[in-house]
């Protein structure tokens, strides 16, 4: 699943920069002024198969080479590995589904083991 970057997106054009989909998840109240480096995955209409896991939001925060300022990441739902990361890095993260799943688990539905 590859991510798209914006990089000093003002926190009012947030939800101009994700999919459709998860536009009405953006609370731009909770972002508070400043400008943001986004990282929005694709949106899959509806459908579950959108969860990162931990090793790609790894791989999307390098290639974002996150600099100064705040950062926030959109996507239909994260691992419990991939929250804990973005809650240690104070990274904001904007999904539509909370239900768990670990990178292990994620990997075992997603590959067919």
């Amino acid at each position: 699943m590859k991510a798209k970057f914006f990089r000093d997106v003002p926190a009012a054009d947030v939800s101009k920069r994700v999919p459709a989909e998860f536009r009405s998840t953006v609370d731009v109240a909770r972002l508070g002024n400043g400008l943001f480096t986004v990282i929005s995955y694709p949106s899959m209409k509806g459908s579950s198969n959108s969860i990162v896991d931990s090793k790609s939001l790894l791989k999307a925060l390098k290639e974002a080479k996150r600099e100064a300022g705040r950062m926030v990441v959109v996507a239909h739902n994260f691992t419990a590995e991939a929250r804990d990361l973005m809650e240690k890095e104070n990274i904001i993260a904007i999904y539509q589904s909370d239900f768990y799943w670990s990178d292990e688990s994620w990997t075992r539905i997603r590959d067919g083991k």
